[in-house]
């Protein structure tokens, strides 16, 4: 019977013992599944850690570019009243010079020249300008009157009346081309037209 005890000792012992290291594996499982879900966490923690500096760092940008964006808008505005006060003034200018160009074109009415010569060759002699507009001007001269293209008159004249000039423009539409963007300079007016 001794020898029973001892083999239901042994067994009882052997039985605590399994139930001891299942437990003690559960525990190891338990353990590790802990520590795998707490890693996962630090890692997302950091994963949200720089997410939020990264935000922080473009909020700081962004708050930086709305800064220098309004700097730059406030110059933009002064920018922009400077640039009206010009074309306000380009406007004026253009104004006073296309009634300067009127008042010389109302001058040019009546003129009497002692010579004419055309861009064609043609002379006339003791010529009185009638009338003159962008396309016909009418000339009395020694021989009767004559109506002639505007565009044919020396460029003295041309250079008084500036038909075609664009005040405020980039210059004048060239008169013998009638070409768009051929822009054409007169010569300075020439005294040898005498009145």
């Amino acid at each position: 019977m001794d020898g029973k005890i001892i083999i239901y000792g042994f067994c009882l012992v052997l039985v605590a013992a399994g139930s001891f290291f299942w437990k003690y594996t559960m525990d190891i499982d338990e353990a590790q599944k802990e520590m795998l879900l707490a890693r996962q966490q630090v890692t997302a923690t950091e994963t949200g850690v720089k997410q939020a500096k990264a935000w922080l760092n473009a909020r700081k940008e962004a708050a930086a570019l709305i800064a220098a964006g309004s700097v730059i808008e406030k110059k933009n505005e002064e920018l922009r009243k400077e640039i009206q006060k010009l074309k306000d003034k380009r406007r004026e200018i253009a104004r006073l010079f296309e009634s300067s160009l009127q008042r010389g074109r109302n001058e040019t009415q009546g003129l009497q020249v002692r010579e004419i010569i055309l861009t064609t060759g043609a002379k006339y002699f003791n010529v009185k300008i009638q009338s003159v507009d962008e396309n016909i001007t009418v000339l009395q001269h020694s021989q009767g009157v004559s109506k002639v293209p505007t565009e044919e008159l020396p460029s003295e004249i041309l250079d008084r009346l500036r038909f075609g000039f664009i005040p405020g423009g980039a210059g004048t539409i060239n008169p013998r081309t009638k070409k768009e963007g051929a822009f054409w300079v007169s010569p300075q007016v020439s005294h040898s037209i005498t009145t």
